[in-house]
């Protein structure tokens, strides 16, 4: 949902995309694969994203690579050419256009660990000022970022520091249970974790340590 817009509501997809719908123009889409709506074009798939609660106009999208941070203020829909139904060969589906059509961030941001393997996002949420983002990642800790930094590069470099909290350590995070593989808590069984209540716990923590 989107706090000033009742009408509005984003949606994100394995399809790489973060789709905007408005009820008032559109209720629903019979197309095999529909190219309309959509407010982001990812080259890999989106599996959580976050509104920032103040502007509202800041989108952080968790990639299969990067937290993307999109700026809605300067974003239109994505506008794919026209399919010509007498061509023998449509599009299939979203994969067949190419790097032209992704939608550019403004921030990259990357797990920050050496290792070579992806993590997938399986939850972020913004803190209360937007100055920062909580992550969770598909096996591994929590990592809190600190939006005022400039990120990554597009090709992972210059890595910014996220600090690190274990699961074990904070009452707060709810232990993962592992049924089917590094997919098990993004599927429709999943474990949903509480993000905005760790945060609270997180904050309440910093507090005690300053009195």
């Amino acid at each position: 949902p989107i706090p000033y817009a009742p009408n509005a509501f984003m949606s994100c997809g394995e399809d790489g995309t973060v789709r905007f719908f408005d009820l008032r123009v559109v209720s629903k889409c019979t197309r095999q694969y529909c190219r309309e709506n959509i407010l982001v074009y990812s080259p890999t798939s989106v599996s959580a994203m976050s509104l920032s609660p103040i502007s509202n106009n800041y989108l952080a999208v968790g990639c299969a690579d990067f937290i993307r941070i999109f700026d809605r203020r300067f974003m239109k829909l994505v506008e794919f050419p026209a399919v010509d139904p007498s061509s023998p060969s449509p599009p299939a589906n979203l994969n067949s256009y190419g790097a032209d059509y992704y939608t550019k961030a403004v921030k990259l941001f990357k797990i920050p660990l050496d290792e070579k393997r992806s993590y997938r996002v399986t939850s972020l949420v913004y803190s209360a000022n937007e100055q920062e983002l909580l992550v969770s990642f598909s096996s591994e800790y929590l990592y809190l970022f600190d939006m005022t930094q400039d990120g990554v590069t597009a090709d992972g470099t210059a890595l910014v520091k996220g600090s690190r909290r274990r699961r074990r350590g904070s009452p707060k995070v709810l232990r993962k249970l592992r049924l089917r593989g590094d997919w098990s808590d993004t599927g429709k069984m999943k474990v949903k974790l509480r993000l905005s209540e760790i945060y609270q716990s997180l904050n309440r923590t910093r507090s005690k340590t300053l009195i």
